[in-house]
C-alpha cells in the first residue's frame, strides 16, 4: 500500500486522513498485518515530518511492514517545476 499526500497545515490531507481513518478502523485488526506500506508527503516548506509521521502510524498500528528510505520519503516545492529541483528529495526516492 502505496499512500501519498500534500502537507496542509502540518498534516496530510483532510479527506486523505478522514478515508483512512473509516477503513482502518473498519477493517479486521488482522485484515493488513504483514502487508508492505510507505508513505511520501509533499510540501511548500514545513510539517512534512509531520504529516509523513501520521500516515505511517495507519502502517504501525495494524502491524504492517513500512518499507524504509535513506531519509524522509518528502520533496519540497509549491509547483511541480520546483519539486524537480529539489536534489535531496529526489536522491531520496533513488532518482538521482
Amino acid at each position: 500500500m502505496i499512500v501519498g499526500s500534500p502537507v496542509y497545515y502540518g498534516g496530510p490531507n483532510g479527506r486523505l486522513t478522514s478515508f483512512l481513518d473509516r477503513l482502518f478502523f473498519s477493517i479486521d485488526g488482522t485484515k493488513f498485518r504483514g502487508m508492505l506500506a510507505a508513505s511520501v508527503v509533499s510540501c511548500r516548506r514545513g510539517g512534512a515530518t509531520a504529516a509523513f509521521e501520521r500516515l505511517n502510524q495507519y502502517f504501525l498500528m495494524t502491524n504492517m511492514h513500512v518499507v524504509s528510505s535513506q531519509y524522509w520519503n518528502q520533496i519540497h516545492g509549491f509547483i511541480a517545476e520546483e519539486a524537480k529541483r529539489d536534489e535531496e528529495g529526489l536522491q531520496t526516492d533513488g532518482y538521482i
